[in-house]
């Protein structure tokens, strides 16, 4: 009986896939919609009766409570299975930023708002070094420590990794060594690092002075929505500022534990800090840990913003884009960029994103006879 079941649950999920593949999902969300959405309602620790009211509009359960949504709004509001659905909105071109390594590639003439790259890891190739690495360094893990030793600290990330995960802040004291906090021989870290697999240690990018006082311990990115809809158009309608905590350690990723704050896009004030519990927005006034008010204004926004705009002209094939920049001392530094940038805040979002969204969606399902 148990393997009568396994067998019709797999052809359910083959079945459910080649249907979502012919109405035009992509490849990945095609799949991932049904595992997403499956396991969220398994999670949801909500009434049947909301479960089932969100399932039939597209949106993951726990979204009633985090958008505020209801019968009067939904509509209004991209949900989860339409935005997978609209994957990708580069369409082939995305692969310019999906990865990092290739997105430092493709921003060589906007290079001083790149991290610097000093090697790459892959298992079967081992470690080899990328084109800011210092000449005299060798291409192995010797030169990965020594490296280390000589700037203090690096951040190891995936290439193509998302939501700060597999993050390592690597650092070296003059004495000990830490991964994300956590002391390390040279011998064990050596071991971590070998055994990493498509990764690349970069710069660890010093954030601003002035944002370092509300929390020093991560980058504090900046996500910033741009639309560059028939690619001589750019604009730029939202963005929010993520702060990291004790509870999201190295990265500030909400979906870890970080906080964030909204930022009027036009002046770069940020405002009305919220932390996510049990994946409602709650509002603070103060960061958690540090007791710093959260408002304020982002230094060098003016530079983020004309800076930006004119890497979405250059890059003009890519209308949607999710920049997650740090800010530094003397302007920014882009840390990665999504093609399909998550929801977190999409209730949120104003006229210019929603009348994009549904006016693409609109073009997909004409495509697609939905």
């Amino acid at each position: 009986m148990n393997k009568l079941k396994r067998i019709s649950r797999r052809l359910s999920d083959l079945l459910f896939y080649l249907f979502n593949r012919k109405k035009g999902y992509s490849r990945y969300y095609a799949e991932f919609y049904r595992h997403e959405m499956k396991e969220a309602y398994k999670k949801a620790n909500l009434p049947k009766k909301e479960k089932d009211w969100a399932f039939k509009r597209g949106f993951n359960p726990w979204r009633i409570r985090q958008y505020g949504l209801n019968e009067n709004n939904y509509k209004s509001i991209i949900s989860d299975r339409d935005y997978f659905y609209l994957y990708s909105i580069n369409n082939s071109y995305s692969v310019f930023i999906d990865n990092k390594l290739t997105t430092k590639y493709i921003l060589a003439p906007f290079d001083k708002f790149m991290p610097k790259y000093y090697f790459h890891i892959l298992k079967d190739r081992g470690i080899m070094k990328l084109m800011d690495c210092p000449k005299d360094l060798c291409e192995n893990i010797e030169g990965v420590l020594q490296l280390l030793e000589r700037d203090k600290v690096l951040a190891v990330k995936q290439a193509a990794g998302t939501y700060g995960i597999g993050f390592y802040k690597i650092t070296f004291d003059g004495n000990d060594y830490f991964a994300n906090s956590q002391r390390y021989s040279r011998k064990e870290l050596s071991e971590l690092i070998s055994g990493l697999d498509d990764y690349i240690i970069t710069e660890y990018v010093i954030m601003h002075s002035e944002l370092a006082k509300i929390n020093p311990n991560a980058v504090n990115t900046v996500r910033v929505t741009l639309i560059n809809e028939h690619g001589n158009d750019p604009i730029i309608p939202f963005a929010f500022w993520r702060i990291g905590t004790k509870k999201s350690g190295s990265v500030d990723n909400v979906a870890q534990g970080g906080m964030v704050c909204k930022v009027d896009v036009k002046t770069g004030h940020f405002y009305d800090g919220q932390v996510l519990i049990d994946h409602v927005y709650t509002d603070v006034k103060v960061h958690p840990d540090s007791g710093v008010e959260l408002e304020g204004y982002l230094p060098n926004w003016s530079i983020v913003i004309n800076e930006l705009l004119n890497i979405s002209n250059y890059l003009p094939q890519l209308k949607w884009l999710g920049f997650d920049i740090a800010i530094t001392e003397d302007g920014f530094k882009i840390i990665e960029i999504n093609s399909h940038h998550g929801l977190h805040k999409a209730h949120e979002y104003p006229k210019e994103i929603n009348d994009f969204l549904f006016r693409e969606l609109e073009a997909k399902k004409k495509k697609y006879g939905c």
